[in-house]
């Protein structure tokens, strides 16, 4: 929408930079160059290439516009429009270059021939035309074509299109420029996203309905006209019944509208629609599987995993997120399979390593999980979560000092993670010798987490006690493990409660015999 106001906007400004205007003999002149409109006109242009780059036809809409009115293209045209051409061009290049390089618009869906790539864009034209005519059946996501260079059928579609171009060529002096100007902005102005470009869509479909609202605007206004043009000439008749007929198309239009306005009530209902009538569209079934699974409803996750797995064979994010559905059921092994079968077709995704790491766990093998989350920390150096399970697993195997390391990653990743910054703060003074700066680095990192939950997490003020107490400060580590006792108590976390009381007794009897020996 944004695209589109500006795009419009600067075709009027240019259009009011070199404006032609009628004689009483039919022929057009123009009334000079108003420059100050050129530039409003570039800066338009400007906005909406940065809004969407299929607006970088716009230099050529405004000379078949020129053109239709009967305006001679001549060289100051040119001049005019080459910079605006050459701006068009170049966001389109770096969009091109965008899509396939960082947007990943590239590998075997694109692996396309010219000729393939001829018959897609051939019958995506009439595909999108039909839409505008007869908008029933419209879908988020349609079919992906099958193209098949060696049938003759699809090349009916790519023939018709010059054919059309032609036969209104041949009749604009009996039927005027209306029409061919009108298909020939529509064909134009779809060009970027006809298929010879690679776009990240092509992966699951070849159209969709967002890519032709610009370049139906040229057919909407034809239409329109030959309906006008067909009233009037039934005279008295037709001035009667054209409000009639305009209102009830404005009803029909608004009635569908609406309807398909309540496929997008929220991301669920989308996709259920999306597969209501496209039943073997694998995207839809991954993202329903995905909000399926974070509203808890494993089941019907692990339902379209599944069936997108079976659609797009090799897909490993599927693969993962199955798996981890599957984990989440308490399905460990069979999610370790799938997490498998990624890694092999995706060996450097640290997700899929990370993911198999986490249900190697749950299933004791340790040795194999530590590996895996190594192995995703390597692949993605920033991997907050990997660090993290990697330095509890390190420290329950006594690795202390690397368990260190990874939960130092974490903090700088995640300064505000207070989980992996207690556990820090406890692997400093309760591994074996911890230095003085270790214990005053482990008080600090306490502090913060006991203040970040205002000293009602019963665990991070135990830790803050043993920190303490490291520190030979043991007055002050016998209060805050009582608040953390009795915290605990109240949670009724038992287990933890029974751990500070006897590191509380500790904190006491050393606090006693520092008192006794500083007496006289």
């Amino acid at each position: 929408m944004l695209s589109g106001v500006f795009y419009l906007a600067a075709v009027v400004a240019y259009l009011r930079f070199n404006p032609t205007r009628g004689s009483l003999d039919g022929r057009t002149t123009t009334t000079g160059y108003r420059w100050r409109y050129y530039g409003l006109a570039a800066i338009l242009f400007v906005c909406a290439l940065l809004s969407k780059t299929v607006t970088a036809s716009m230099p050529a809409a405004v000379l078949l516009l020129r053109w239709w009115k009967g305006r001679p293209i001549g060289w100051r045209d040119g001049v005019a429009l080459t910079p605006l051409f050459l701006l068009g061009a170049a966001m389109g290049a770096l969009t091109g270059w965008m899509e396939k390089y960082r947007v990943g618009a590239s590998g075997p869906e694109w692996d396309l021939s010219f000729v393939e790539r001829c018959l897609i864009a051939g019958r995506a034209l009439w595909f999108y035309a039909g839409k505008l005519v007869w908008p029933v059946k419209l879908t988020f996501i349609y079919p992906r074509w099958r193209i098949d260079a060696g049938l003759w059928w699809p090349y009916l579609f790519p023939l018709a299109v010059p054919t059309v171009v032609i036969v209104l060529w041949a009749l604009r002096k009996r039927i005027g420029k209306a029409p061919l100007v009108a298909v020939l902005y529509y064909a134009g102005t779809l060009v970027p996203a006809l298929g010879f470009v690679n776009i990240y869509p092509m992966r699951y479909a070849f159209v969709a309905d967002h890519f032709q609202y610009l370049a139906s605007i040229g057919l909407i206004a034809l239409l329109v006209g030959v309906g006008t043009v067909g009233l009037n000439r039934l005279g008295w008749f037709g001035a009667r019944v054209r409000p009639a007929m305009g209102m009830i198309l404005l009803t029909v239009l608004g009635a569908l509208t609406w309807n398909r306005g309540r496929a997008f009530k929220d991301e669920e209902t989308l996709w259920r629609d999306t597969l209501a009538k496209n039943p073997d569209c694998w995207m839809a079934h991954s993202n329903l599987g995905s909000i399926l699974q974070h509203n808890g409803r494993l089941s019907e996750a692990v339902a379209h995993y599944t069936e997108a797995a079976r659609l797009k064979p090799g897909h490993h994010e599927i693969l993962i997120n199955l798996g981890s559905a599957l984990d989440q059921q308490g399905r460990g092994t069979e999610a370790i399979g799938y997490y498998a079968q990624a890694i092999r077709l995706q060996p450097n995704d640290p997700r899929g390593h990370f993911n198999l790491g986490i249900a190697l766990v749950k299933q004791g093998q340790q040795e194999q999980a530590a590996h895996h989350f190594t192995v995703a920390v390597q692949l993605q150096p920033d991997f907050a979560e990997a660090h993290d399970h990697l330095a509890e697993l390190l420290a329950v195997q006594g690795k202390v000092e690397q368990a260190i390391r990874h939960y130092q990653a974490v903090i700088q990743l995640r300064p505000d993670w207070l989980s992996p910054l207690n556990n820090l703060a406890w692997l400093l003074v309760t591994r074996a010798g911890p230095t003085p700066s270790d214990t005053e680095q482990a008080i600090r990192l306490a502090q913060r987490a006991c203040e970040a939950t205002a000293h009602k997490e019963p665990l991070f003020l135990d830790t803050l006690a043993a920190a303490l107490a490291s520190a030979g400060r043991y007055a002050e580590a016998v209060t805050t493990a009582e608040r953390a006792h009795e915290l605990a108590t109240a949670a009724g976390r038992s287990d933890l409660a029974g751990n500070i009381r006897r590191r509380l007794e500790r904190y006491r009897a050393e606090c006693r015999d520092r008192c006794s020996e500083s007496a006289p």
